[in-house]
């Protein structure tokens, strides 16, 4: 939400934009209805939310958007530049630009293809396509990748192959090896690697992966629409990750999304291809438009994107913010994101320490912390834990997983969720384990009596 500071800022930033063209005649919208009463109503319903920009929010996946990506937003969309043609977003086709040039430069890719999206599943689907159009016939992911994988398999008509996932829910090689070694001589693979499940944050191995390539032929899409950020630090990561994220510049395609760690509000992906020409990308997008594009003195980037119409506004967000926070190993950012792996890692420590609660994984792999209560029903013990921390002002999310705990084998069961992905969260990580912790114990210790009274 605006500080008050940028808020005034931007003020004054509007009061500059109505003078952007001056030799113009003087224009303002003219309505037969007033917005106050309106505007008054949307906030009341805008309350019947979560609180996702604040820090006691650590459920889902929703991070704040950063002041500048709202003011530069604000001012871009009032433009209402479309970046499907150079003709409808000039301005902000080049701050796209910049923007795939920054992220291809942290993966240390001097020639690529790119482009915003309007997130991961999109980005993905089109990754897919190319590869389909590359020759590819089969997917394979793991059973922990995000859903949506199998959805773009059917709707292009792919083979889906899942493969087991390791007890901290990544792609098991061993068991990729299997799936790939039994492969049919007409499927052609590419795997889809994921670095940042959405369920724990779980890390693929890419090294693995990438070594049996030398007995198999096969493509490799990352899916790191969550974790593609931490390949800026990744050398403070466990090592078995470093040495995965060491990996993400092998990749064929790679899906990376600003609205979640990239400070972003929805919907803003990034698609970035490798060792893709631009005859055969030519070939695979090639459609005929006798009415977009006419301005060549640049890219029309909707030319080499599935998506036509796509906000500059996004890009425009997104540019202004990597100005502030640039893509550096050392910098702001990077910061931010140990903050936030650093938060996991203390709030796991002090989760694991308590008699009564059970991690789902030991250590995160990246800023996820997945946990339950042990006791006789875990599911309803979740819910509760889940309403109580929301009483008391924290905001949480449920997940269901498989767990192995002392009394047996659970299959999709609730377990609570932690996302802490905003940098204020290491500060507050001990103020949030302890009320967790003293919740969990009554609520374990309500179980208990229960069971003693049977």
């Amino acid at each position: 939400m605006l500080s008050r500071k940028n808020l005034e800022i931007l003020v004054a930033a509007q009061k500059r934009l109505y003078c952007t063209f001056p030799e113009l005649p003087s224009f303002e919208q003219r309505w037969d209805f007033e917005t106050d009463g309106v505007i008054q109503a949307l906030l009341t319903r805008l309350g019947d939310n979560d609180p996702y920009f604040h820090p006691r929010y650590a459920g889902h996946m929703s991070g704040y958007v950063c002041d500048v990506a709202v003011m530069s937003y604000f001012l871009a969309m009032q433009f209402n530049p479309n970046n499907h043609s150079y003709d409808g977003g000039r301005a902000t086709t080049k701050m796209e630009v910049e923007c795939l040039d920054s992220m291809a430069r942290m993966l240390d890719w001097n020639h690529y293809q790119g482009h915003l999206t309007s997130g991961g599943t999109i980005g993905n689907l089109e990754a897919l396509w190319i590869h389909r159009a590359l020759g590819a016939n089969t997917v394979i992911c793991s059973k922990g990748a995000h859903f949506t994988h199998k959805r773009a398999a059917n709707i292009l008509d792919l083979k889906y192959l899942e493969v087991d996932v390791t007890k901290d829910g990544s792609l098991c090689s061993i068991a990729l090896s299997g799936v790939l070694a039994a492969l049919e001589a007409t499927d052609v693979p590419v795997v889809v690697c994921t670095l940042g499940t959405t369920l724990n944050g779980a890390i693929d191995p890419l090294d693995e992966i990438f070594s049996l390539k030398a007995e198999h032929d096969f493509k490799v899409h990352v899916d790191a629409a969550y974790g593609g950020y931490f390949y800026l630090i990744r050398a403070r990561l466990a090592g078995r990750n470093r040495k995965a994220f060491d990996f993400l510049p092998a990749a064929d395609s790679i899906v990376i999304d600003p609205h979640k760690h990239g400070l972003q509000g929805f919907g803003c992906g990034a698609l970035l291809l490798r060792g893709v020409s631009e005859s055969t990308s030519q070939a695979i997008y090639t459609h005929d438009s006798p009415y977009t594009y006419f301005d060549r003195r640049g890219i029309s980037i909707g030319e080499k994107t599935l998506e036509c119409s796509r906000p500059g506004a996004a890009a425009a967000a997104l540019w202004a913010t990597m100005q502030c926070l640039p893509l550096e190993e050392e910098g702001e950012f990077s910061r931010v994101l140990l903050s936030c792996h650093t938060a996991a890692v203390k709030m796991s420590e002090l989760l694991f320490a308590v008699d009564d609660v059970r991690l789902v994984v030991r250590e995160p792999a990246l800023d996820i912390v997945v946990f339950y209560i042990e006791c006789a029903d875990i599911s309803a013990a979740t819910r509760q834990l889940y309403e109580q921390l929301k009483a008391s002002g924290f905001y949480v999310a449920m997940a269901d997983c498989d767990i192995s705990s002392e009394t047996g084998v659970f299959r999709e069961v609730s377990c609570i969720r932690l996302t802490l992905m905003k940098k204020e969260h290491l500060a507050m990580v001990d103020e949030l384990a302890d009320q967790i912790i003293r919740l969990s114990k009554c609520i374990a210790d309500e179980y208990r009596s229960q069971y003693q009274a049977l």
